[in-house]
């Protein structure tokens, strides 16, 4: 299963949607409504992705490409991984997904990638199959908190293939 790669998107994410810019330029964040009422906690936390990106609302955005870029590359790792019952690189790979996850708030997956990692130190791998599910859960839940207002282009090619 792969993660399209959304890097030439520039509607993906469109980070102005979820702050205020105030008359003096400050910048606030708005949170992230989503389009799921099973979601109780935003996928993003937003304040502290601004926070992390000094205010800067196109810097949070760029941050949040990379980060998109990336992420199904990474999670075909840990299938790759996790297949090859290598305990050393799935938890390398949890752990570099734990980090990225945090670099922009993403709470959940990094909550999620640091159960994988944990998983893997102690050569748990048959338990890292639903985690990885969940993971998988938790990103298209925060592709759909990050969708388009009606009238602007889609980014549903973030969604893995079969989710």
């Amino acid at each position: 299963m792969s993660v399209e790669q959304p890097l030439d998107n520039p509607a993906w994410p469109d980070v102005r949607r979820l702050v205020a810019i105030d008359a003096e330029g400050g910048v606030r964040p708005t949170g992230i409504s989503s389009r799921s009422e099973a979601v109780v906690e935003p996928p993003i936390d937003t304040e502290g992705l601004l926070r992390r990106c000094m205010g800067n609302v196109d810097f949070a955005a760029r941050v949040l490409r990379r980060f998109a870029g990336q992420f199904g590359g990474d999670v075909d790792q840990l299938r790759t991984s996790l297949n090859d019952t290598d305990a050393g690189a799935v938890a390398r790979i949890a752990h570099r997904l734990k980090g990225t996850s945090a670099n922009v708030s993403a709470v959940r997956l990094q909550a999620i990638a640091k159960e994988i990692e944990d998983l893997a130190a102690v050569e748990k791998l048959s338990q890292v199959s639903s985690r990885i599910d969940e993971l998988l859960d938790a990103w298209s839940q925060l592709v759909a908190s990050m969708a388009p207002s009606e009238g602007q282009s889609a980014f549903h090619q973030l969604r893995p293939n079969g989710k």
